[in-house]
């Protein structure tokens, strides 16, 4: 009886010499790394943007309620607009983005079928 053996290479990537195989792990690691370090990077410039964005719209909402009440002048000069906002009792009115769904009219509905 014939018994063939197989000679396996140590290694995921046993076809290709140990020199390109060691050249392809390390561009692989690399590469994951870099998408990990990317991500967060993205991720803080979102952050950065987002922050950015809510200052100048409670700059924006501040500068209105000045105008509307303008005894409060003195109150623009600060450098959080925001936590100015928050002293004086003011909110940032801020609108969801994307569908919303108000509970209480589900559960009204539902009663209101229980009833009938």
């Amino acid at each position: 009886m014939i018994t063939i053996e197989r000679a396996h290479a140590p290694g995921l990537l046993r076809f290709f010499r140990p020199e390109v195989e060691a050249t392809i792990k390390v561009a692989v690691a690399v590469g994951l790394s870099s998408l990990v370090v990317l991500s967060f990077a993205w991720s803080y410039e979102q952050q950065r943007q987002a922050r950015n964005w809510r200052q100048l719209a409670c700059t924006y909402r501040l500068q209105d309620s000045v105008r509307r009440a303008p005894f409060m002048s003195g109150v623009l000069n600060t450098p959080d607009a925001c936590v100015t906002m928050e002293d004086l009792g003011l909110r940032l009115d801020v609108q969801r983005v994307g569908p919303s769904v108000d509970i209480s009219a589900i559960k009204g509905s539902s009663s209101a079928r229980e009833g009938s």
